[in-house]
């Protein structure tokens, strides 16, 4: 009777030491899936997209260096005028751009956004037929798109006296890792929008 009892003692150290190693595996993973998790979040959280340096806007604009900042001014005649703003992915990750200017500093309905334009830069970059119409568009790592925006003035008339309405950011809104992202955008250049004439200067 004593052999069994000697068998079952000297497996006892090798079925306890198998489960610790199971125990240590398991919180390594355990570990490794947070520390994952962690950088996961970070990363999401504090990503971010640039303004990239081709800016362009309507004919009717006049270019103005301010110090250190340049603006477009934009005459308020009642027309249409269209800007273009390129948006850059400097990151790691691709991420997909949902909305454009939801918050412009100028408020509706002195400036109604009439349309909303997206190209996808690339060589020989842009010809009118390259736009369509802005839908969510995923923005890979390094890459630029443009967008356009159109947006009608108020006629002088309408508005009265000396006007002048302006910003200088933009708010985009994007998805990156699974999690949703907004962020004020700056922009290279200010967009003005004034009454036009030699008398109103500001």
């Amino acid at each position: 009777m004593t052999e069994p009892t000697a068998q079952v003692a000297a497996l006892a150290p090798t079925a306890r030491t198998g489960s610790r190693r199971r125990i240590v595996l398991a919180l390594s993973l355990a570990a490794l899936l947070l520390s994952a998790l962690t950088a996961w979040q970070l990363t999401a959280r504090n990503y971010t997209l640039a303004a990239g340096e081709a800016g362009s806007a309507p004919p009717s604009a006049v270019e103005q260096v301010l110090g250190v900042r340049s603006e477009y001014v934009i005459p308020l005649d009642g027309g249409s005028h269209q800007f273009r703003i390129p948006i850059t992915n400097p990151g790691p990750a691709p991420v997909t751009l949902t909305e454009v200017g939801s918050r412009f500093e100028v408020a509706p309905p002195m400036f109604p956004v009439e349309r909303m334009d997206v190209v996808r830069w690339h060589d020989g970059c842009c010809a009118p037929a390259d736009k369509v119409a802005f839908g969510p568009t995923v923005i890979h790592p390094d890459e630029t798109v443009f967008v356009y925006i159109t947006v009608r003035t108020a006629a002088v008339s309408s508005v009265g006296g000396c006007q002048r309405r302006w910003f200088a950011s933009i708010l985009v809104k994007f998805t990156v890792l699974g999690l949703q992202r907004e962020q004020t955008l700056s922009l290279k250049r200010t967009i003005s929008y004034q009454t036009p004439g030699a008398d109103c200067r500001f």
